[in-house]
C-alpha cells in the first residue's frame, strides 16, 4: 500500500510497480518530463515512511547529497521494497497550481478572443437565440476550448484545462514511446485525452442548465497538433516514432456527435498536413487568412513566415505564391522544462529583467515571491546578459573574475556564484530559497534555440531566400504573446527585421477553429489550404544540421531596433 501525502490519497500498488507509475493509477499528478526515464529531475518526492530500493545511479547524477539526506528520490526511480507494506511519499512538485483549471464568463483569456471576433466582425447584433457551437484546442500542455453563441457572434465562455497526458511526459515524444510499449497503453492515452475533452464540454453544459438556459449545441470543431489528433481519433502513432515521421491519416474529417456522447451534434476535425506540423498549423493558416488576408493578391510579393514556438516547433513561409510547411523538435526547454529552476507562467514566475543603471529589477507574475523563470523569461534574461557582456556569443557566461576585468558593474559581479552546477546568476535569494541561472540553462535554451532558427534558415534556403529577406514574421501560441521581439532577435531566435513586424496573434489555432464554427465554407477552406501546402521534411534536407549548429550561437550584433 502507497499513501501519497499531503493529500493521504491511498493506492495499492503492485510489485515491480515504480511510485511514478503508482502515482499515474491513483490520480495523482506527479511531473515528468522525460516519461520516467530519470533524466530529467523533475518527478521528486519525499520519502516519509518504509523501505525502498537503494538509491540509483540516475538519482545520483541529479540529486545532491543534501537533497538524498533529507529523504527526496525521484518517483520513477523509487520502488518499495516490501509492497505488501504501507509506505509513505510526499509529493514535492503537486502544487495546487497544477491541478486547477480555468472556467471564465469574464477575464483577460475570454476577452482577447470576444476582441478578436469584434475585428474580424462576427458580432451580429442583439439575437436571443439558442444555437451554441464549440471550438477545441488540443495541445500537448493544455487543452482550451471556447464557447460560442452562434446568432450572436459571440464568446460566452472559455475552459483551459492542463493536458492530461502531461503523467506520461511533458513531450509527445515521450507520450509516443509510452503508447508504443502496448496496446493497453496506447488506448490509455487515447482514453483519458477524449475524457478530458468530454468533462470540459460538460463543465458548460451543466452551467447552461444550471442557469436554465437552453443550449442547442450544432457544431464542435476540434484542432490540434498532429499527435494529439492521432490520439484523439485513436490513429496509429507508430509514424512519429522515428524519421522520416509520417502522419497515419491527413484529411479533415465529419464525425457523429455520439463519440462525445453529443447525439445530434456535428463534430468537424481539422485536416492534418504531414509528419508533425498537424490541424492546429491548418487553423492558424485560416485565421492569418481571414484577420490579415496573408493569402491573398496583394500579398503574393510578400515573405511572410509564421512560428508557433513551442515543445515541436511549426513552421509556415508563404513566399512566391505557395505556401510551405515544416516542424522542428525543439523539446520543452521554451516551457522551462528542461532548467534547475525552470516552470510554467504561472504565479510566482519570473518573466522578464529589467535593467538599469548596473542592477536589475525582476517582473514576475502576481508580483509575489520568485520562485521560477518561465520560458520567455529566460529568453529576456538571457538576452539581457548578452547586451551587458556577462554572456558571451557562445552562450558562454562569465566567471566573476572574468567579469571583473571586462569592466562589468560590481552589483552585477557580486551575482555570479561558483556552485555545485559550475558558474550561475543568482536572480534572488531569501531564507526560503533561491532562483539561479546556470550555464546549462543556457546551453539547453541554446539547443532549443538552434532547432527552430535551423528549421526557418532551411526552408528559406528552399527558397532561395535569406533571414532578412522577410517582409513580416508572425508568431502564433501562448509562447509568442508574451515573447519579447527585440529579445529574440539579440539572442537569434528571430530574423533581424524591423521589431514592428514581428506581430504574436495569440492562439491563432483556435481562432481558425472558431472561423469554421462561425463561417459557412471554411471547413472545406481548411481541407484546401492542407492540400495545398508543401511539406518540407527537414530530417532529410542535408543543410539542417549545419544550420542548427550555427544557429546555437547569439546575434552577431547587439540589435539597436
Amino acid at each position: 500500500m502507497l499513501i501519497f501525502q499531503p493529500n493521504s490519497i491511498p493506492h495499492v500498488n503492485k510489485e515491480g510497480e515504480s511510485v511514478l507509475i503508482s502515482a499515474r493509477k491513483a490520480g495523482v499528478f506527479c511531473e515528468n518530463i522525460c516519461g520516467g526515464k530519470g533524466t530529467c529531475g523533475k518527478c521528486r518526492v519525499k520519502v516519509e515512511i518504509g523501505e525502498f530500493n537503494p538509491v540509483t545511479t540516475e538519482e545520483k547524477k541529479i540529486l545532491t547529497l543534501e537533497e538524498l539526506k533529507a529523504g527526496y528520490r525521484l518517483a520513477c526511480c523509487l520502488y518499495p521494497k516490501f509492497w505488501f507494506k504501507t509506505c509513505e511519499v510526499l509529493m514535492a512538485n503537486a502544487t495546487e497550481e497544477q491541478h486547477k483549471f480555468i472556467y471564465e464568463i469574464e477575464g483577460d483569456g475570454i476577452d482577447f478572443f470576444r476582441k478578436k471576433s469584434k475585428e474580424i466582425g462576427w458580432n451580429y447584433g442583439n439575437w436571443d437565440m439558442n444555437r451554441f457551437g464549440i471550438a477545441i484546442d488540443i495541445g500537448t500542455t493544455n487543452i482550451e476550448v471556447l464557447f460560442w453563441n452562434l446568432d450572436k457572434g459571440e464568446c460566452v465562455a472559455r475552459v483551459l484545462q492542463p493536458n492530461p497526458q502531461q503523467k506520461y511526459g511533458a513531450d509527445v515524444v515521450s507520450r509516443i514511446a509510452y503508447a508504443m510499449e502496448s496496446k493497453e497503453h496506447f488506448e490509455e492515452l487515447c482514453e483519458v485525452l477524449r475524457d478530458e475533452v468530454k468533462n470540459m464540454i460538460d463543465i458548460f453544459l451543466k452551467e447552461m442548465e444550471n442557469s436554465k438556459r437552453e443550449c442547442i449545441l450544432e457544431k464542435v470543431v476540434i484542432e490540434g497538433n498532429a499527435a494529439m489528433m492521432h490520439f484523439f481519433e485513436k490513429e496509429n502513432v507508430l509514424g512519429f516514432a522515428k524519421a522520416p515521421y509520417q502522419s497515419s491519416y491527413r484529411e479533415g474529417r465529419r464525425k457523429d456527435g455520439d463519440i462525445l456522447t453529443l447525439n445530434e451534434t456535428k463534430i468537424l476535425l481539422l485536416p492534418n498536413i504531414e509528419s508533425f506540423v498537424g490541424a492546429d498549423t491548418v487553423g492558424v493558416l485560416l485565421y492569418l487568412d481571414k484577420m490579415y488576408q496573408v493569402k491573398s493578391i496583394d500579398n503574393n510579393n510578400l515573405n511572410i513566415l509564421i512560428i508557433d514556438i513551442g515543445t515541436n516547433g511549426e513552421l509556415i513561409l508563404q513566399a512566391k505564391g505557395k505556401c510551405f510547411v515544416s516542424s522542428t523538435s525543439a523539446g520543452p526547454a521554451f516551457e522551462g522544462a528542461t532548467m534547475l529552476y525552470g516552470m510554467r507562467a504561472e504565479s510566482g514566475a519570473i518573466t522578464g529583467v529589467e535593467f538599469k543603471e548596473g542592477r536589475f529589477n525582476l517582473k514576475v507574475i502576481g508580483e509575489v515571491r520568485p520562485k521560477g523563470i518561465c520560458g520567455s523569461g529566460f529568453i529576456e534574461i538571457i538576452a539581457k546578459l548578452y547586451e551587458i557582456g556577462l554572456i558571451e556569443k557562445t552562450g558562454y557566461l562569465l566567471t566573476k573574475e572574468e567579469a571583473k576585468a571586462k569592466g562589468i558593474s560590481e552589483y552585477l559581479v557580486k551575482q555570479l556564484r561558483e556552485s555545485e552546477y559550475g558558474t550561475v546568476f543568482e536572480l534572488y535569494s531569501d531564507n526560503q530559497g533561491k532562483v539561479l541561472l546556470t550555464q546549462k540553462d543556457i546551453r539547453e535554451l541554446q539547443l532549443a534555440k538552434g532547432a527552430i532558427v535551423a528549421g526557418v534558415n532551411t526552408m528559406l534556403a528552399k527558397c532561395n531566400l535569406k533571414p532578412e529577406d522577410v517582409d513580416k514574421c508572425y508568431l502564433a501560441g501562448a509562447f509568442g504573446t508574451y515573447l519579447d521581439g527585440r529579445c529574440a532577435k539579440l539572442i537569434g531566435l528571430l530574423p533581424d527585421i524591423p521589431t514592428e513586424n514581428i506581430i504574436p496573434i495569440g492562439n491563432g489555432a483556435l481562432l481558425g477553429a472558431s472561423c469554421v464554427l462561425m463561417e459557412e465554407g471554411e471547413f472545406e477552406l481548411a481541407c484546401k489550404m492542407a492540400t495545398e501546402a508543401k511539406h518540407i521534411s527537414l530530417s532529410e534536407e542535408t543543410e539542417f544540421r549545419e544550420e542548427y549548429i550555427k544557429g546555437m550561437n547569439f546575434s552577431e550584433n547587439i540589435i539597436d531596433n
